[in-house]
């Protein structure tokens, strides 16, 4: 009983990052408290050679790095106090946490509640009571990342385990995604899926009948949210139009317009960006007639481009520093070709495309699950192989 009380505690911080960080007020910040909980219990359980193995793994420390980057820019410059509370609450648990507590089952069962609660959350708001979805407690965009992120790690657990479980938790929160109507995901999440189903195809004799259930699967969920998806692709099409008549005061208009914006921002500061002095930065660039008219109505607060983003605001430091939390996890899944390398390629895959047309890793609530599942992975001492057959029940 006082090992399950222990252990329940050590996870805490991933059964609120799975299930209730996007649905409370504050979400990111009751993680500093959550993540404290979970230091003192590792304390009681952890050895000096899980912290060793924990301080060797080279994606972990770029994510140090990273974090000392911020603390400085939020010390010296100006920096984001909600990105600096997820670098620091990740930096520190992972320097203590057990990572062998991380099995396939508690991710399973993390998973599934999570994808219950964020698709009854969002269909509630969106379908029920017709809440815009910019409304929401967490904006649509990151909440679907994190709908997103569960989808890739629940296909890729249905794929090792064959549990019927994983394959709801899929359908649950894709659901969720077609529900939240952001174009952006649904690419990053096909592309990612597809790398998926093409590591596991590769190796089965009857790759084209796998294939096919999947493809039924997947023309079912779409069919159920015709809708939604014919709504939005028509939408696409019609602000494809408009920017071909020179009209970019649409969604994907003022993205390109932002991407522009956010590039001469950053020039203003190249090595280190202009930090939350960016708004002002903007402003002038305005007055300089820089910046078109539906772009300054708009007025931005962030450039739907994560490498723009962190450019503007982190200068070319901050940018390679993004750029190698994409590579350094990819370096390592290519090197080990273990049993979580396909997991590995699926999420970098999944967080770079949706990186393309938003900002996750400047959400601190999407950024704190990309880097609390990254970093666990690209450690050696966290391995899917169960060491029994009742480890998956």
């Amino acid at each position: 009983m006082k090992n399950n009380i222990i252990n329940s505690l050590i996870l805490l911080p991933y059964f609120y990052l799975f299930i209730f960080i996007a649905i409370l007020p504050g979400g990111e910040k009751n993680m500093v408290v959550v993540a404290l909980i979970s230091i003192f219990a590792s304390l009681a359980v952890v050895s000096k050679h899980s912290i060793k193995q924990n301080l060797s793994n080279y994606t972990f420390w770029i994510f140090l790095l990273f974090t000392a980057f911020i603390s400085l820019k939020y010390l010296l410059q100006s920096a984001s106090p909600s990105m600096l509370r997820a670098a620091l609450s990740v930096s520190l648990l992972m320097i203590i946490f057990p990572l062998k507590l991380l099995n396939q089952r508690s991710l399973m069962w993390m998973s599934f509640i999570g994808s219950i609660v964020l698709t009854a959350f969002i269909s509630y708001h969106l379908l029920y009571l017709g809440t815009h979805r910019g409304d929401l407690l967490l904006n649509a965009i990151p909440y679907s990342t994190l709908c997103g992120t569960i989808a890739v790690l629940a296909l890729y657990q249905f794929i090792e385990t064959k549990k019927l479980l994983p394959i709801a938790t899929t359908l649950l929160s894709i659901s969720s995604i077609l529900i939240s109507e952001t174009r952006g995901i649904w690419l990053a999440l096909l592309c990612a899926l597809s790398i998926l189903l093409f590591f596991y195809l590769r190796t089965q004799k009857k790759r084209w009948r796998i294939l096919g259930a999947m493809l039924i699967v997947f023309f079912s969920v779409s069919f159920i949210f015709q809708d939604q998806v014919t709504e939005r692709y028509e939408r696409t099409e019609r602000e494809y139009a408009a920017i071909q008549r020179g009209d970019y005061g649409t969604s994907i208009g003022l993205r390109f317009q932002m991407w522009e914006a956010a590039t001469e921002i950053g020039k203003r500061n190249l090595w280190v960006g202009v930090g939350s002095e960016h708004k002002k930065v903007f402003l002038n660039l305005v007055d300089e007639g820089l910046v078109e008219p539906s772009l300054a109505k708009f007025n931005p607060d962030q450039y739907h481009n994560q490498f723009f983003e962190n450019f503007a605001k982190m200068g070319i430091i901050g940018l390679i520093f993004t750029v190698m939390l994409f590579l350094v996890p990819l370096y390592y899944a290519a090197t080990k070709r273990n049993e979580k390398s396909s997991l590995i390629f699926s999420l970098v895959a999944f967080y770079f495309i949706a990186c393309l047309t938003d900002s996750p890793l400047w959400y601190a609530e999407t950024t704190l699950m990309y880097m609390m599942l990254i970093i666990p992975l690209c450690n050696d001492q966290l391995s899917f192989k169960p060491k029994n057959k009742d480890e998956l029940i």
